[in-house]
């Protein structure tokens, strides 16, 4: 890999992310306590839930490196808070390479997905879709996100008014069961 994923060419596979997060110009954490209100049951332990490494592109796009680790809160597995873009133009692609999980999609009107992701798997997510990643296996949930450069990012309309559907265990597996609130 180059030294600098963002005005280089350079492959990306899940031997080499160190590069790529060496690289990032951003870098968010999230832990329980910053996902209170979208899990159901979240409490405050301090527990990493996901990191996410981006990279602004010179041009038009963006990258997003996210590593979710595995586990629960209460029943659901751990997920990212999910978002709809700002800009109504904005479409996401997403590639697995490495782990196990889904990503749920439900559209402004409220019609629900769900496509399930493993290691090299992808999902394209069109204009005016939440969408929002979930860690359904035992090892880190590790995805690549590529987006417009003026997406931006609508946390707050998830926050307020969640999902229709949730992740959950029963039985030992996971399971989409509709949201109760």
């Amino acid at each position: 890999m180059a030294d600098s994923p963002s005005l280089n060419p350079f492959e990306l596979r899940k031997e080499n992310i160190d590069k790529f997060i060496e690289a990032s110009t951003n870098h968010i954490i999230r832990r329980e306590e910053d996902m209170i209100g979208f899990f159901k049951e979240a409490a405050d332990t301090g527990k990493l839930i996901y990191d996410v490494y981006e990279i602004e592109g010179p041009h038009s796009t963006d990258m997003g490196l996210t590593i979710m680790k595995p586990g629960k809160v209460g029943r659901e597995y751990h997920m990212t808070k999910g978002h709809f873009h700002e800009s109504g133009s904005a479409d996401e692609y997403y590639f697995c390479l490495s782990g196990k999980g889904l990503i749920l999609l439900q559209s402004a009107e409220g019609e629900l997905r769900h496509m399930p992701l493993d290691e090299g798997g992808g999902v394209y997510v069109p204009p005016g879709w939440a969408h929002r990643t979930v860690n359904v296996g035992n090892d880190d949930f590790i995805l690549l996100a590529i987006f417009p450069k003026d997406a931006g990012h609508d946390y707050g309309t998830i926050k307020e008014k969640g999902f229709g559907a949730m992740v959950v265990e029963v039985d030992g597996k996971y399971a989409i069961v509709d949201n109760p609130n």
